[in-house]
């Protein structure tokens, strides 16, 4: 029962209507939250979006930037889709993201399943951010064909920093060579980062 001034962010609410959706489904617990429409960018997506925005926009192509919140399956169905954020942001794009895909989401957005290797990567940012102890975070790189036949991109951290990471690694000259080669001749595929941080900053990549 959080008091007037607390501000929630819940991962399955994305817009007025997720709230309305969760407010009929769980009444009990939603039934006194409000909108305030606030909406913000995390830093990283800022600071990756100087990487990707160059390499989209090459040769006058015309690039839209909306929030996650705004994606809806018009949207998806008609355009190529870049995601550039965290994971807890994806919403519609998880769904088709994870299809099919040899990952999961775990018990929280800190946590990538590998299926076929049976391992979890959990990121280590939120419980180390604050001191200057080294950590592990964890970004996801994807490109796959939608069921409507559109390109999807995904640029993806469970924290900040590996996104920050993974940013100039995939806007780069030249990817690294195993997932150069596997993105060669425009070939759906998909990757996962290990990404060294300290207080926020990405210190070193490995490539999982």
């Amino acid at each position: 029962r959080p008091e007037l001034s607390r501000l929630i962010r819940d991962y399955r609410v994305d817009s007025p209507t997720d709230l309305a959706a969760m407010q009929e489904a769980e009444g009990a617990r939603y039934g006194r939250a409000e909108d305030v429409g606030l909406t913000y960018l995390p830093l990283s997506i800022a600071y990756s979006l100087r990487y990707v925005m160059p390499v989209l926009a090459r040769d006058g192509k015309t690039v839209h930037v909306i929030p996650a919140s705004e994606l809806n399956a018009d949207t998806a169905r008609d355009s190529n889709i870049v995601y550039v954020g965290l994971l807890s942001g994806m919403k519609l794009l998880e769904d088709t993201a994870f299809t099919g895909s040899s990952f999961r989401i775990g018990e929280s957005y800190d946590e990538i399943l590998d299926l076929v290797g049976r391992r979890t990567y959990t990121s280590e940012e939120a419980r180390s951010l604050a001191s200057p102890v080294f950590y592990r975070d964890y970004g996801y790189l994807a490109r796959f064909e939608a069921p409507g036949g559109t390109l999807v991109g995904v640029i993806a951290g469970a924290r900040d920093t590996a996104l920050r990471g993974l940013a100039p690694i995939v806007t780069g000259a030249e990817l690294p060579d195993e997932v150069g080669d596997l993105a060669s001749g425009g070939a759906q595929f998909e990757a996962l980062f290990q990404v060294t941080g300290q207080q926020g900053a990405d210190l070193s990549e490995r490539l999982i």
